[in-house]
């Protein structure tokens, strides 16, 4: 993917996206679910939950409220807006070529993070 390709897919150019649903339904099956042995979410899931002790690490220079968990609530953000778009990814009709508004404002906020 070149920086032409990121700047296509946020003005809203679907050729981009296309070219690359393949590709990402691959790594989805092949690597992140070990080809098949588990589900997308549990697979996702256990990604994250492997990874917590680095967002532990990340979020401990925020300064937040004293009720506040940082880690877990970014660790809840994050499986929602990643199984949101490992789903989409997934679910897209192969022909798809159109990138629906909906799905353009989600990718700009999964930019903005």
């Amino acid at each position: 993917m070149t920086f032409r390709d990121v700047v296509s897919m946020v003005m809203g150019n679907s050729i981009s996206y296309a070219r690359l649903q393949t590709p990402l339904r691959e790594f989805l099956q092949r690597r992140i679910t070990n080809n098949g042995e588990m589900t997308i979410e549990a697979a996702l899931l256990k990604l994250l939950d492997e990874n917590f002790a680095v967002i532990e690490e990340s979020v401990g220079v925020a300064n937040v409220k004293d009720d506040v968990d940082l880690s877990e609530t970014l660790h809840f953000f994050l499986e929602e807006r990643i199984l949101e778009l490992a789903r989409c990814i997934q679910d897209a009709p192969e022909d798809q070529v159109k990138l629906n508004k909906s799905r353009l404002d989600f990718y700009k906020q999964m930019a903005n993070i």
